[in-house]
């Protein structure tokens, strides 16, 4: 098990008797029983490694722990390493997993990577806020309160999980609303506030006759985005497509191609069974379609000429 008594503890080879791995990020059972280990060990070596891009040192370096025996020693009964005693200013929280992967006594580290990463991310969302450039563009969303989607009681709601994104900044949430979910307006705006303090939501109003019928959802849709003061100098659009009818849908499609709308389509996903990590949050694409616009032919003109925006223009009247 041990380095023969002649031999230099300098030599970086594996020799006869040698525990295997490297000494600098060795547990202690891969010390005392090598043949007794698994995926801990590797958590251990990989807190060691963590360690030293921090501090610029191995946990028990030669300075302190002279020869092979004596940093053998210090692997199995020196305390674990620690930023604060190295004088490395890192969160309280950082330091508890690094403490819990380098622990001496591995039925207190993490028992599978899986937990491991769970950690690092769920200090990643609370230390490490994405930091935008005052100068950047603001981006602006615009989004259909779904009456059954975005309750409460779901664990994925399409509205709320859109602004807990840590790569995906929004500044402001244009969001209709049929009027009889105003309850659930008032909770989903509170929650957002909690998720995204710097989100500013505008509720608008959008009932429909028939969610269904597409020329009046059209119509209502055109008539709200045409006098829409879109500054595209200071912000980007998007326009949400989770929520709402398949007909909403498809009027946000021929709003964009038809030049109406400056933007792109954000399409929000629900977590993926293989990860349950997600939870709440699941993912999102962002979908440019504006190749497609000159089918469009730049006016809404479509099907021969009886294009969606005339039928929107007769907004007020009986329309065609």
């Amino acid at each position: 098990m041990l380095l023969s008594e002649g031999t230099d503890s300098s030599d970086p080879l594996t020799t006869m008797g040698t525990p295997l791995g490297t000494l600098d990020f060795a547990p202690p059972e891969q010390i005392e029983s090598p043949g007794n280990v698994d995926i801990r060990v590797d958590i251990y070596a990989l807190g060691c490694t963590f360690y030293t891009i921090v501090t610029g040192e191995v946990p028990y370096p030669d300075s302190k722990f002279k020869g092979f025996y004596a940093k053998m020693d210090a692997q199995v009964r020196q305390p674990p390493p620690s930023f604060a005693v190295a004088g490395a200013e890192v969160d309280p929280a950082i330091e508890a997993i690094l403490q819990k992967m380098c622990a001496k006594d591995r039925e207190q580290r993490y028992k599978t990577s899986k937990e491991l990463v769970e950690a690092i991310d769920d200090v990643r969302k609370v230390l490490f806020v994405p930091v935008y450039s005052t100068t950047a563009k603001q981006t602006t969303v615009f989004s259909y309160l779904g009456s059954r989607r975005d309750v409460r009681e779901n664990e994925w709601r399409p509205n709320v999980a859109l602004a807990m994104h840590n790569d995906l900044r929004i500044d402001r949430l244009e969001l209709f609303y049929e009027p009889r979910d105003h309850v659930l307006l008032d909770q989903v705006c509170i929650d957002l506030k909690q998720v995204a303090p710097q989100l500013t939501v505008v509720p608008h109003p959008m009932p429909f006759d028939d969610p269904w019928n597409f020329e009046e959802v059209y119509a209502k849709l055109f008539d709200f985005m045409k006098p829409y003061r879109f500054n595209l100098e200071t912000e980007e659009y998007l326009i949400h497509i989770k929520t709402g009818t398949q007909v909403l849908q498809i009027c946000y499609f021929l709003l964009i191609g038809a030049g109406i709308f400056p933007g792109k389509l954000l399409q929000s996903l629900p977590p993926r069974p293989e990860q349950p990590e997600e939870k709440a949050v699941g993912s999102y694409k962002i979908i440019d379609i504006d190749p497609i616009s000159h089918l469009f032919g730049g006016g809404g003109k479509l099907f021969g000429g009886k294009g969606f925006g005339r039928i929107a223009d007769l907004s007020g009247t009986t329309r065609q």
